[in-house]
């Protein structure tokens, strides 16, 4: 079921948690590249960063019906980002090194912002035209908003694991 409150709390507490998981780095570990390779905790805050404005910008677009229940992907994708397996980002969602940790977290609470206004002026139970994602195809908005947070909690992970 489609839960304004609950997607608002979850919301706030992923945010909590990012913003924590963020600020536990001194300036180098933040920077710092995992020796195993990959990306460093401020590319994995950055890339967070990229897909979570393009949400934001994509669901507040036009917005259609669907025809299943606008909440019945959710546990599928959150199995899927709460597993330990690799999922190569599109590369619109490469981390390209513009930013510095403050500038991270104020952009990143500025989003989690307009993303918590939205959950009062869209419609959760549709999905935007022309945005599917590249795995999982159409989710609806409240879908959408669950990605952010399940996304976020896999990354944070991500981020503690590389120093």
């Amino acid at each position: 079921m489609i839960s304004k409150e609950g997607i608002s709390n979850a919301l706030n507490a992923a945010t909590k948690h990012l913003i924590t998981a963020i600020n536990s780095f001194t300036s180098n570990s933040f920077n710092a590249k995992p020796a195993n390779g990959g990306w460093s905790p401020a590319e994995v805050a950055e890339h967070i960063l990229l897909l979570e404005c393009t949400i934001s910008d994509k669901i507040s677009g036009e917005a259609v019906e669907m025809n299943r229940k606008g909440y019945e992907k959710i546990e599928q994708f959150k199995s899927v980002l709460q597993s330990d397996f690799k999922i190569n980002a599109p590369e619109a969602f490469y981390p390209k090194g513009n930013y510095t940790q403050a500038h991270l977290i104020a952009a990143l609470q500025q989003n989690r912002n307009k993303l918590l206004q939205q959950i009062h002026t869209i419609q959760l139970d549709k999905y935007p035209e022309n945005f599917r994602h590249p795995m999982l195809g159409g989710l609806s908005n409240y879908e959408w908003l669950y990605l952010v947070v399940y996304h976020a909690e896999r990354h944070i992970k991500q981020m503690k694991a590389a120093v």
